[in-house]
């Protein structure tokens, strides 16, 4: 739960701005490789960290580059990413799962196993533990909290995702605000990534890079509103939602989805 609630509050940050992002399971796939490939040339566990999470946060770079300079879809700039980061993960592991990571670190391995399978043990009451990953999805969310709700730049990306043309003639920089919301999801997915590969100790394509579910479908909402929903809920290795596609039937829509795009028809009844 601790991996698809970090990768949530980025997402929340680009849907916010009016965008949507597919490559977070991609994103969150490939830093993963990066930081096993950096251990298995004999870096310490703190550059391998920091190495993923930069190559991370450069991902999400690039998807606002090519949704805001590139002027294309954000559906359509980041199912590009997506399945680029996807083959370039293959790429760099042909393919083939890459083993006992912790014990092959020249230093630091306790950093990179507490990472994923750490507890922390208040000093009051060492019979209690907190797992780790846990108290970094409570900070997130509690940094997340603070950031949109208590600070300037968070009002700007609701500006940005409310109406970006009348942000932009009140001196809000929109693509610098989008980019910067790529770049969060790109970060927390290399985080959950990291976090991922510290819990299992090892990479394996076959559970971090698996097939994302495409959901087509039409939900009535009530009486005179018809929400036509066409969205796709492709976030890679992800699924946020733990849904999975054959539970989906068409009119049964699941409240707990939002990373979907809507678009609603309001009869002339109203």
């Amino acid at each position: 739960a601790s991996f698809n609630g970090l990768i949530a509050f980025g997402m929340t940050c680009v849907i916010l701005a009016d965008g949507i992002d597919l490559s977070v399971g991609s994103v969150f796939a490939l830093s993963a490789v990066i930081c096993a490939e950096l251990i298995m040339m004999g870096m310490p566990a703190i550059v391998c960290i920091c190495g993923a999470l930069i190559a991370g946060t450069l991902m999400g770079v690039v998807s606002g580059l090519l949704v805001t300079k590139g002027r294309l879809q954000p559906f359509i700039a980041t199912l590009v990413t997506m399945t680029a980061y996807r083959g370039l993960a293959k790429i760099l592991t042909d393919a083939k799962p890459i083993s006992r990571l912790a014990e092959s670190l020249t230093s630091g391995s306790f950093l990179f196993k507490a990472l994923g399978k750490g507890n922390l043990v208040p000093i009051f009451a060492k019979n209690i533990k907190f797992p780790i990953p846990a108290v970094i999805l409570l900070l997130s969310f509690a940094i997340f909290y603070f950031m949109l709700n208590k600070t300037t730049y968070g009002r700007k990306v609701y500006a940005t995702g409310s109406n970006a043309k009348c942000a932009n003639l009140v001196g809000v920089n929109t693509q610098k605000i989008k980019i910067s919301t790529y770049a969060i999801s790109g970060f927390m997915s290399a985080l959950a990534g990291l976090m991922m590969i510290s819990r299992v100790n090892d990479f394996d394509n076959l559970y971090l890079i698996p097939h994302g579910c495409n959901i087509f479908f039409e939900y009535e909402d009530k009486p005179g509103v018809i929400a036509k929903l066409s969205g796709i809920l492709s976030i890679s290795g992800i699924n946020i939602a733990d849904i999975r596609a054959p539970q989906v039937k068409t009119g049964a829509f699941p409240r707990s989805l939002a990373a979907i795009k809507t678009d609603t028809e309001v009869s002339d009844e109203l």
